[in-house]
């Protein structure tokens, strides 16, 4: 977020302030809810979880160079305190504030959700925004009611676009979200079975998936799945304009403003696809489209992208730009969300490459405004989606036959490292 005073952290929170000396001493820009992610200015949130209590870390998290902390009591360290009723509650009001300053210079946030694929449709359609603007995008699975708030209060004065990955764990969760966000587009890609325990019925999910597309506007955007009726029903409880998208034909059916859908569907030897993108409705036109993820699922998760960008207004037609190597990982780590999607996107029968990223290209060198309508490149360049893999490491007709050189590099693969156990933001929700 763009740093704010102290006092204006209390007003946006509804909280008082204790042990501040300078109300109007400067706050930011990072929001944090890790002692150890702390960094010079950062406001550190305090959270009691299961296990830790965030309120013991105030001292590392002024030692570390927190400005300030969000607290739910008053706590004897030496640092300013926010002290609110909930600090959960008052994360998601930070972040309604810091969302509201930045929809007065243009944001157009993007809300998703659906029973799978949220997350590798939004790496696919961040890719795709921010090389026409600045993006934010959660990391991983920041899909609750920690990490929704928590990838907000990154939204700066230059971002243009802000994706968020929408979870839930029971009816009423997206509909709290959709509050905090207030998306002009939506999209809801399935509704299957995941967490039906939780829902008690797929009926259950499809009204909870639904709450999204209720919370848009008039003039914003619903995008929606034609090939899920669940879905595709959700357009009677919207009064927002209608994208579809469909991965075996024109959803003319649907009479959607915008019309996105695949022809030609075709997998290499990987099971990489490729097809032809087709719009019709408020933009016209089609463009080759290569996936460089693998399994038939990411043709819907492109289709969803694509329909997001162009009701986001990113144009269709356009020369396919050079791409660019990808830069080198290092500097993340090999626990780092990067290299870890690079290692997943290179396990194919070839040899393995474990000290630097699988070469990739990024769509829209320097586009931005200029960016002349070529989106669909980035379905050519981009393996930033993680690869599904089986139980062996391998997807499907992936999997080399067993006794190969393949097959027994595969079963020698180092594995990840442990993270250490992280708070509430990467609890996946469905």
């Amino acid at each position: 977020m763009e740093p704010v005073s102290l006092q204006q952290v209390a007003a946006a929170t509804s909280g008082r302030l204790a042990r501040a000396a300078d109300p109007a001493a400067p706050v930011g820009p990072d929001v944090v809810t890790d002692s150890r992610a702390v960094t010079p200015g950062a406001l550190f949130v305090a959270f009691l979880g299961e296990r830790v209590d965030g309120h013991d870390y105030l001292d590392a998290a002024a030692s570390a160079g927190a400005v300030a902390a969000l607290v739910d009591r008053e706590v004897d360290a030496d640092l300013p305190q926010v002290v609110v009723p909930d600090t959960v509650a008052a994360l998601a009001l930070l972040a309604r504030d810091v969302v509201t300053r930045a929809e007065a210079d243009g944001l157009v946030v993007v809300g998703i959700t659906g029973s799978s694929g949220k997350t590798s449709t939004k790496d696919l359609l961040a890719q795709v925004l921010a090389d026409a603007a600045p993006t934010i995008a959660p990391p991983g699975s920041f899909n609750n009611e920690i990490g929704a708030p928590l990838t907000a209060c990154r939204v700066g004065a230059d971002t243009r676009f802000l994706v968020s990955e929408m979870g839930a764990r029971g009816p009423g969760h997206i509909r709290a979200l959709a509050e905090v966000m207030r998306p002009g587009i939506g999209a809801v890609l399935n509704v299957g079975h995941a967490h039906l325990g939780e829902f008690g019925s797929v009926e259950g999910i499809a009204l909870a998936k639904g709450e999204l597309v209720e919370a848009l506007a008039p003039e914003g955007w619903a995008v929606l799945n034609a090939d899920d009726p669940r879905v595709i029903a959700m357009a009677l409880r919207t009064g927002a304009r209608l994208a579809a998208f469909s991965s075996h034909a024109d959803p003319v059916a649907t009479d959607a403003a915008l019309r996105v859908w695949a022809a030609d569907v075709r997998p290499d030897d990987l099971q990489r696809f490729s097809f032809t993108l087709h719009a019709a409705g408020a933009v016209t036109g089609s463009a080759p489209v290569s996936l460089r993820v693998l399994g038939v699922h990411q043709v819907d998760n492109a289709l969803a992208a694509a329909a997001i960008a162009l009701a986001a207004g990113l144009p269709l037609e356009g020369s396919r730009p050079r791409c660019r190597p990808r830069r080198r990982c290092r500097a993340g780590g090999w626990n780092s969300s990067s290299a870890r999607t690079a290692w997943r996107s290179s396990t194919t029968p070839t040899t393995p490459t474990p000290t630097r990223c699988t070469p990739r290209s990024t769509p829209w060198p320097a586009c931005a405004a200029r960016a002349g309508a070529c989106w669909p490149a980035w379905a050519t360049c981009s393996n930033s989606a993680r690869a599904p893999r089986s139980s062996t490491g391998w997807s499907g007709s992936t999997r080399p036959a067993s006794g190969s050189r393949s097959s027994r590099w595969a079963s020698s693969a180092p594995r990840w490292p442990r993270r250490p156990p992280r708070p509430g933001p990467g609890r996946v929700c469905c």
